[in-house]
């Protein structure tokens, strides 16, 4: 798929995007729009029913510099034993 047929293909097929995350923010630094890369240290989380048999995953994470709350609407699964206060 993709057009990808050869090894020359393969060599030629780039991503289409980049994201530096090797420039790690604090919290105090957030800024309303952009992607951004923290390190952060998980307080607390917790499911929320929010429809029928739907449930968004919600989290407090904080830095030295504040706290942030986390929200997914549709979390990847086992992702709660990765976010273990």
């Amino acid at each position: 798929s993709r057009g990808i047929r050869t090894i020359r293909d393969l060599l030629h097929f780039f991503p289409r995007a980049y994201e530096d995350r090797s420039q790690l923010l604090k919290v105090s630094d957030i800024k309303a729009e952009g992607k951004v890369s923290l390190q952060l240290e998980i307080i607390s989380q917790r499911r929320i029913p929010i429809r029928a048999g739907r449930t968004m995953l919600e989290a407090r994470a904080r830095d030295e510099s504040g706290v942030i709350g986390l929200k997914w609407f549709y979390s990847p699964r086992g992702i709660e034993k990765k976010l273990l206060p």
